[in-house]
């Protein structure tokens, strides 16, 4: 459902629930919606197959979907990296029996708004989850110096990881892979 700001109270403008099987957003990315005429969403939904839909949100009485994609696994942090790229962050699920095999991270490639395509994935496999998950601020991600950061713990304990996204290969490289000491309930802020 759109809900549009009106003082404190938010007021139902559109909805496209009946468009979504699963009606449990886990993530949401809002875009264009201070700078320009053009105003989407981005958002994916709790499952084992987590379908990313892309929502025209011009006329918030009747939004529209665009497009969506589905893969395996779901997304729980997304941010914008660049014009034309959303980094995921969130877990690699088996498809048939929907076990996490491991903290996934993915390149959405976001250039035609009809047409999202899942670029790259890096699956770390000896992370059990992600501080992404309950803490944005544990996450740098800068597309101008092209490094992610992120923690995530693992049965020895808490790791952090430094990538760089290769464009031109597209794909994840990891620049470092340092254990941590302790496990903090807090996680890992970013470096």
């Amino acid at each position: 459902e759109m809900f549009g700001f009106q003082r404190i109270c938010l007021a139902k403008r559109g909805h496209i629930i009946s468009q979504v099987i699963n009606p449990n957003f886990f993530c949401v990315m809002l875009i264009g919606f201070s700078t320009s005429k053009e105003q989407h969403i981005r958002f994916n939904t709790l499952k084992q197959v987590d379908p990313l839909f892309s929502v025209d949100l011009s006329d918030p009485e009747k939004p529209k979907i665009l497009g969506k994609l589905k893969i395996p696994g779901f997304s729980e942090y997304l941010h914008f990296y660049g014009e034309d790229r959303l980094l995921g962050i969130g877990m690699s699920t088996d498809e048939e029996s929907g076990v996490a095999e491991g903290v996934k991270i993915t390149m959405f490639d976001i250039s035609d708004r009809s047409d999202v395509k899942e670029e790259s994935t890096l699956v770390l496999d000896d992370l059990y989850g992600s501080h992404a998950a309950y803490d944005y601020k544990s996450v740098l991600a800068d597309p101008e110096k092209n490094v992610i950061g992120l923690s995530g713990y693992s049965q020895n304990g808490e790791s952090y990881y430094l990538l760089t996204y290769n464009r031109t290969d597209r794909k994840f490289e990891t620049i470092l892979q340092e254990e941590v000491n302790g496990n903090t309930s807090q996680g890992i802020r970013e470096i």
